[in-house]
């Protein structure tokens, strides 16, 4: 701990304090430790230590209350986005921590919330409900369906094509291949006619099957795409060509594919890649920095402490 740049805990309010692994005790070892709390609800606030998953945060941020469609029933994201987007938070946030004890040359507390998070991604539907009042609702807001322009829509053979011509030049664009210019005028037209405009979008997109479409909207400068599946995401093209596909070695296991980073520094690029680390593979040498010595650790295997798990 001593030599350490940054600690992160994930536990409960109060668990660590009660481990003797809190900020106030870390940070007498080492003054220049980044120590991260990195909890569901933070270390403050009446929520504080209640037990809950990405699920549960997303309910009480209000992000499944405006997911969904027109029948207004929460649809679960097909992602755990709080929790994805709360360890980016906790990431960046450490850099930034990282950055400043460069600076002041002292440690410093760092409180990641996952339900903060899941609050903050809510940014526009907050914007729209803090400025005018109105409530979103599934199917109702511009991410959810409520404009012709920023939909999905079903082709002749059960399959779904996205469509976002934000853009009033695209907009004229699409509304013209679509044999829609009838509606150029239509973009931002509230109800009734812009149900119309959907409506007509959808009867006419299912005269095609998703390879026509992709065959005619292919060719144009159009912010179009369709729906893929996984076995389609793994196969496409760009996904090749920005290596976001990448081998990794798993040793008995053989080769397996796994997703590659998707940021690329150029400084940083390499041809070599770790390998997957198999179950206990560095445990001695974890031990070992710890202080236990080599006679301690082989000890700890003898006596079945670490190891492979026996079988029955």
């Amino acid at each position: 701990m001593k030599r350490a740049d940054v600690f992160v805990e994930q536990f409960r309010t109060g668990v660590a304090s009660r481990l003797g692994a809190d900020y106030e005790t870390l940070r007498r070892v080492n003054p220049k430790l980044v120590y991260c709390a990195f909890e569901g609800f933070g270390i403050t606030g009446p929520y504080a230590g209640r037990p809950a998953h990405d699920l549960d945060f997303e309910a009480l941020a209000g992000i499944l209350s405006v997911t969904g469609a027109e029948d207004k029933r929460p649809v679960i994201p097909g992602v755990p986005i709080a929790d994805l987007a709360s360890a980016f938070n906790a990431a960046f946030s450490i850099l930034a921590a990282l950055r400043r004890r460069d600076a002041t040359g002292k440690g410093e507390f760092v409180d990641v919330s996952i339900f903060d998070t899941a609050v903050s991604l809510m940014v526009l539907n907050f914007a729209r409900y803090l400025g005018t009042g109105e409530i979103p609702v599934p199917g109702e807001t511009l991410v959810t369906g409520q404009w012709p322009f920023y939909n999905i829509y079903e082709t002749r053979d059960g399959r779904w094509l996205s469509v976002a011509a934000v853009e009033p030049k695209f907009w004229t664009r699409l509304v013209g291949l679509l044999g829609l210019a009838e509606f150029e005028g239509d973009q931002f037209a509230e109800e009734p006619a812009r149900g119309r405009v959907i409506a007509a979008f959808r009867k006419t997109i299912r005269t095609r099957t998703l390879e026509e479409w992709s065959s005619i909207l292919g060719k144009e400068d159009i912010p179009w795409a369709s729906v893929q599946t996984l076995p389609e995401v793994v196969k496409d093209p760009h996904v090749l060509a920005r290596e976001l596909l990448v081998d990794t070695d798993l040793g008995r296991l053989g080769k397996h594919k796994v997703l590659g980073h998707p940021a690329k520094i150029e400084g940083l690029k390499s041809d070599k890649r770790a390998n997957v680390p198999r179950r206990g593979e560095h445990t001695a040498e974890i031990l070992k920095g710890l202080g236990y010595s080599a006679t301690e650790v082989a000890g700890f295997t003898r006596r079945g402490i670490i190891g492979p798990r026996p079988r029955n």
